[in-house]
């Protein structure tokens, strides 16, 4: 089937087909042998991301491509469709319930597709996606908190001129940590610049 030609529900069927070859050369006990054909068929040499479905699915859709730009959003269709059926096998939806899934608002091979990313992503690092949510929330509880810088300034005699008091929200600890030592080096250098007292 010719992906120009083909409309959504076709191009949906197609998959459909795919997806069910997959689960049954997945279980077959030739499962090597026909890969390998598959491999042979399709003309160019699997790398190391090849999936087994790469090839399949590329048996069921023609998605083209004769200039550059075209070949590469043939690669980009044909990585969608992949993780649409492995979200799909995830998921344990049956290769029969694929075309009235997709009727259903919110689902689809482009949110298949994603949502096997976003799994993949989760799967691949889960404690650094936990602890970045942990992050991100005791940030988010800091940047809530008020926070009190207090400025003194000083006549030339060293006694006390005025001490004001500010409130100041949005920012974290640590950004007022840099704020209070640059304040102290400015008080330090005030003090330096009027030499001492005589």
């Amino acid at each position: 089937m010719n992906i120009r030609k083909a409309s959504d529900a076709q191009h949906l069927e197609a998959i459909a087909l795919a997806y069910a070859t997959y689960v049954k050369v997945g279980a077959s006990p030739l499962r090597d042998a026909i890969v390998d054909e598959l491999e042979t068929l399709s003309g160019r040499k699997r790398s190391r991301t090849t999936h087994d479905l790469h090839l399949i699915v590329e048996r069921f859709v023609s998605y083209g491509g004769e200039t550059p730009t075209e070949r590469l959003a043939a690669r980009k269709l044909i990585s969608r469709d992949v993780r649409a059926i492995q979200h799909l096998e995830s998921a344990k939806v049956l290769p029969s319930r694929v075309q009235a899934l997709a009727t259903t608002p919110g689902e689809g091979l482009h949110a298949w597709a994603r949502q096997r990313a976003v799994a993949k992503r989760v799967c691949l690092s889960p404690s650094d996606a936990i602890a970045q949510a942990r992050r991100s929330k005791a940030e988010a509880r800091q940047r809530a908190l008020i926070h009190e810088v207090s400025f003194t300034t000083r006549r030339p005699d060293g006694s006390q001129k005025a001490q004001r008091r500010f409130k100041i929200t949005g920012v974290l600890e640590a950004e007022i940590v840099g704020l209070r030592r640059r304040v102290k080096d400015l008080a330090a250098r005030a003090a330096q610049s009027l030499g001492p007292l005589t």
